[in-house]
């Protein structure tokens, strides 16, 4: 069948020519016209403000300290918060290869490293060359302490593991992963002050003006250290003994601190002594009375050998109170 194909009438086809219809060729996008109008183009996203950067896990310049049973630990943020700049720890449960025990106190300045990250977690490792301990029969041994640790501070609290090890060509001693937790100091984990004890300094006194004993209060630790007291015995046969004892790491529990024990020494004349001894405090307030308080009681016994005879007996027991000042 033949198609005949009709010509567009000139009018028409002239309005077509003016309104740019005719020409487009097959796939091109028409302009908009009057008969075509362009659509409404969608509105634009909503503006979405950027998400705002999290702040310091820690707190700069702050101390983060803890006490877990014979575990301490202490760290240092710099004012950035942005590392660690110093650290302590203290332990007394390690092993060493002659079966002995490993305790170490170990606090050293971070140069570098120990870098703070936003999630609040930081590493670091370091060697001591110039180190020692003591070995199972009490010999002192020089060797190389590693250290490493990892922590993740949260807020008020950091936590992580540490190890310590020493070794020298005859010695070789482990802490063992060690977990432990600190809080930031005058927080309810480490307060510097209680009710009845805060950090800092106290002093006894007596009417002649004497210092009896003096201690140093660390609160977050729970620690007495060190506790310093003077004494003089009156023994039974005219004579004295006199001596100036510091005991150190005392540890503080329902506001009080203990320590005793007993030891054997020498005097002139061939003499010889055995001395038991006990000191104990307990801090205490005073209802109405800002000053913090301690009291002291010191029991002291020694007995006195001339040979196999033993020639007197020195005893005495005192109890003495002191005040407390903050650090």
């Amino acid at each position: 069948m033949n198609w005949k194909v009709r010509a567009a009438p000139a009018a028409v086809l002239g309005l077509v020519a003016m309104l740019g219809l005719a020409t487009s060729a097959p796939g091109r996008i028409l302009p908009c016209t009057v008969l075509t109008p362009c659509p409404t183009p969608p509105p634009p996203p909503p503006h979405k403000p950027p998400k705002p950067k999290p702040g310091p896990r820690a707190q700069g310049g702050a101390t983060y300290d803890g006490h877990q049973g014979k575990t301490y630990s202490e760290l240092v943020v710099t004012r950035s918060a942005g590392r660690v700049a110093r650290y302590e720890f203290a332990f007394h449960h390690g092993t060493c290869s002659d079966g002995g025990a490993y305790a170490s106190d170990i606090s050293a300045k971070i140069p570098r490293g120990a870098n703070i990250d936003e999630q609040g977690r930081a590493s670091y490792s370091a060697k001591y060359a110039n180190s020692f301990t003591y070995t199972r029969a009490g010999k002192r041994v020089n060797g190389v302490e590693r250290i490493d640790f990892v922590v993740h501070f949260s807020k008020d609290k950091v936590q992580g593991t540490v190890q310590d090890h020493f070794s020298s060509s005859t010695l070789h001693c482990s802490s063992g992963s060690i977990s432990f937790v600190s809080y930031r100091d005058g927080t309810r984990g480490a307060p510097l002050r209680t009710g009845q004890v805060e950090t800092g300094r106290y002093q006894g006194a007596q009417p002649n003006g004497k210092t009896p004993f003096s201690l140093k209060v660390y609160l977050p630790w729970q620690m007495v250290n060190p506790f310093r007291i003077t004494w003089v015995a009156k023994c039974r046969n005219g004579g004295s003994l006199n001596g100036n004892y510091p005991f150190y790491s005392l540890t503080i529990s329902h506001n009080r601190f203990s320590a005793s024990g007993s030891d054997q020494f020498t005097l002139k004349g061939g003499y010889r002594g055995h001395e038991q001894y006990r000191a104990s405090g307990h801090f205490f307030r005073v209802h109405g009375d800002p000053t913090y308080r301690v009291r002291v009681n010191w029991v002291y016994t020694a007995h006195i050998y001339k040979g196999s005879r033993q020639v007197t007996t020195c005893p005495m027991s005192v109890t003495d109170n002191g005040v407390g000042k903050a650090s």
